[in-house]
């Protein structure tokens, strides 16, 4: 009587590791699942025991955000998909970590596990999109005079007090 078992998982390394998922063989041994296996041997007989590889995902996000995926294992070659979120008052800036080339800044990404990877999603301040996204109004100032004309025509006049702004009695600015 031949009694043989292994464990699994069975470490790979860092972030990989092996999932037994049974055994095949010849002569007296028949093919089964689990991981333990009982024959009697009364003829030549192999024994194989079956692998199948996985990938840890290590997720994370920066502060003022969140993603969709936690941390996990995955079977190798299995296609993940990623979304960011950021909190209100920020934007997604991108990814950084075991990031495809070239999908830095697609959100959602999506990743082929082929190996551990660690990805983590980045968050800045300010809304989606360009600068100019949001205005309610632009003007162009020269600083060379003061009161401060408007470059644009419009005739505005008005001073500039840092980051903020005052023309004909209305104060504004950037937020």
């Amino acid at each position: 009587v031949v009694t043989n078992s292994v464990v699994s998982p069975a470490s790979g390394g860092a972030g990989v590791q092996y999932i037994c998922t049974g055994w095949t063989g010849t002569g007296d041994v028949t093919n089964g699942t689990g991981t333990s296996v009982v024959f009697t041997a009364t003829t030549n007989s192999t024994l194989t025991w079956n692998w199948r590889t996985e990938y840890y995902l290590n997720t994370g996000a920066g502060a003022h955000g969140d993603v969709d995926v936690g941390d996990n294992w995955y079977t190798n070659g299995a296609s993940v998909t990623i979304t960011a979120t950021a909190s209100n008052g920020y934007r997604f800036a991108g990814w950084s970590g075991n990031v495809p080339s070239g999908s830095t800044t697609n959100n959602p990404v999506t990743v082929t596990m082929d190996q551990a990877r660690t990805i983590t999603a980045m968050f800045s301040w300010g809304s989606q999109g360009s600068i100019t996204d949001g205005l309610v109004l632009y003007y162009r100032f020269n600083t060379n005079s003061l009161p401060v004309p408007d470059d644009s025509g419009n005739g505005h006049t008005g001073t500039v007090y840092g980051a903020t702004w005052v023309t004909n009695g209305v104060t504004g600015g950037a937020y």
